[in-house]
């Protein structure tokens, strides 16, 4: 079957999520007036990773306070983590807003993502799928300037739910007009891309460039360590 569409995943498969993380998490911190090191980022960034996880794979509905269920689970990320502060919803909802404001400020892209961008764009049609803010994804796109090679993005914000749930498939696949079997996935989330691709049956390409071991029983169409390896594929 001949593939026509390419849709990435935005953070740890094209930008270096941590750095950009890091930035941005150093801000809520100062906000606060907490003192921010890189022991209490790498706790900061263990207990998101399992947050979103969570949120990624559960179907628990919440109350959200009149907020959209996105910005109340981001505002409910700093009350969780800094429950000791008995942070109130509107404090997180300035720490989820000063967060956004400073994501994508300090970017940086991962090994050979303009490479293939270039050539992957000769032929193919490029499309980025995020779980990230979309004003901040906007934002790491632009300053990295790689917004030109692609042809749309669609976020959880943008349709109310995140990768791996049905409801963000099925919205990528209709806004982009994609046909499922004529487009291929790339990302580095076994849980969230590999999982929702599969279940749509969109080609699942896991970007493993960590050289992790799969523990899971998520299997992918291919994996990659790294993007050189797409142009013997496509």
């Amino acid at each position: 079957m001949e593939r026509t569409s390419i849709v990435f995943d935005l953070d740890n498969t094209l930008t270096d999520y941590r750095f950009t993380d890091s930035y941005a998490t150093s801000q809520v911190y100062q906000r606060l007036g907490l003192p921010f090191t890189d022991e209490e980022y790498e706790k900061f960034y263990k207990f998101q990773c399992e947050f979103w996880y969570f949120f990624e794979n559960s179907h628990v509905e919440y109350d959200t306070k009149g907020l959209s269920r996105i910005d109340f689970i981001r505002s409910k990320l700093y009350i969780d983590y800094f429950k000791e502060l008995n942070i109130p919803i509107e404090l997180g909802l300035e720490l989820m807003n000063i967060y956004i404001d400073n994501l994508g400020v300090k970017n940086i892209l991962l090994p050979g993502t303009i490479d293939i961008l270039e050539y992957l764009n000769q032929n193919y049609k490029l499309y980025i799928a995020s779980n990230g803010p979309r004003e901040a994804q906007i934002r790491k796109l632009t300053n990295t300037d790689i917004l030109k090679y692609f042809r749309g993005l669609l976020t959880a914000e943008d349709c109310g739910y995140p990768k791996p749930k049905k409801e963000f498939f099925d919205s990528l696949i209709k806004k982009f007009e994609l046909i499922p079997s004529q487009t291929v996935l790339i990302g580095d989330s076994l849980s969230s891309d590999i999982v929702g691709a599969n279940n749509s049956n969109i080609y699942s390409i896991w970007y493993n460039r960590m050289n992790q071991i799969n523990k899971t029983d998520i299997v992918p169409n291919m994996e990659i360590k790294d993007f050189s390896e797409l142009k013997k594929i496509l």
